[in-house]
């Protein structure tokens, strides 16, 4: 009888065991795929979306194969992902953003801008990692920069993104300065955007 009953006891302790497995995993699967953040809607605006971020020695900024490499192995890392403002005060060193977005299968649109609302940075590099292809710079500008060298005619920095429906892409922004180091990022449908500095240029006038 004795015996009966430690088998059934084993049997429930090794079910529990196995439910919280289970349990553990789905929360961790979960935590995982958090810093992915979905997009589509031509009104929808992230507004502090969930990134990743390291500063790195300012010397790595203007060398691409040891840039590159830090890049690519940056969402391998063990760092939490964030929705706070990313800023590192004022830095000696260079700083990285990673941020990965996912466009739903029925976005209503495949045009984006990636809004840093923040005009201080003395320099700034986008890169962009789609599917299997890159990381791929993208844009090279900066606080230092001619205005022309800005993508988009703003007095902070914008930069245009095409995520088809159903597709993702990782984005990279690396950037240095003098002042503050922060990089806010904000995404936005490209129509919102075009509302959105509108109404900027209202208010500022």
């Amino acid at each position: 009888m004795f015996g009966i009953v430690n088998q059934w006891c084993r049997l429930i302790v090794f079910v529990s065991s196995l439910v919280l497995c289970c349990l553990s995993t789905a929360s961790t699967t979960a935590m995982e795929t958090s810093a992915i953040n979905t997009v589509g809607s031509d009104t929808q605006i992230l507004w502090r979306p969930a990134t990743i971020s390291k500063t790195f020695p300012s010397s790595v900024f203007n060398q691409e194969d040891e840039l590159l490499r830090l890049l690519k192995s940056l969402p391998d890392e063990n760092i939490p992902t964030s929705t706070k403002l990313v800023s590192f005060s004022f830095s000696q060193e260079a700083a990285v953003l990673y941020l990965a977005l996912q466009a739903s299968a029925n976005a209503s649109s495949s045009d984006y801008v990636l809004y840093i609302d923040y005009p201080l940075l003395d320099e700034i590099k986008v890169y962009s990692k789609t599917n299997s292809n890159g990381p791929k710079l993208l844009f090279h500008t900066g606080d230092s920069f001619p205005p022309s060298s800005k993508p988009i005619s703003h007095r902070a920095f914008a930069f245009p993104l095409i995520i088809q429906p159903g597709e993702s892409a990782e984005v990279f922004f690396v950037a240095r300065s003098r002042d503050t180091l922060q990089i806010p990022v904000n995404v936005f449908p490209a129509q919102a955007f075009a509302r959105h500095m509108q109404k900027e240029q209202y208010i500022l006038g």
